[in-house]
């Protein structure tokens, strides 16, 4: 049923996001934190060799520059063997795949444990 307006129950107002994303780049320009309109916050981290090694999701809590780290509610790790081959995807807490990726992901296409 519609409400009163003549907008169907549930829909998002004209004029409002349903999503938006806020990004921080470093100074070799990788991203180091998104922030999503949700309030839910990644930090991504990279070693010597410009290789993604850890995504953190915090959900509520977002990390800040010189303020003690909240502990992330997941963590995404990505090891490399000695070649700079990507061997595995590990996760902690609630971190899943799915989670950080786009709706266009196609199953099969990552590494997976």
């Amino acid at each position: 049923s519609a409400p009163a307006s003549g907008a169907p129950t549930g829909a998002t107002p004209v004029g409002s996001s349903l999503q938006s994303y806020a990004y921080q780049l470093n100074k070799n320009g990788h991203r180091t934190q998104t922030s999503e309109l949700s309030g839910r916050t990644i930090t991504h981290a990279f070693d010597a060799l410009h290789r993604l090694t850890a995504e953190s999701i915090f959900v509520g809590s977002t990390p800040a520059p010189g303020v003690p780290a909240v502990a992330p509610t997941g963590v995404l790790s990505y090891p490399y063997d000695s070649v700079g081959n990507r061997q595995a995807r590990t996760t902690t807490g609630s971190a899943t795949l799915t989670s950080l990726l786009p709706s266009r992901y196609e199953p099969g296409t990552w590494v997976t444990n």
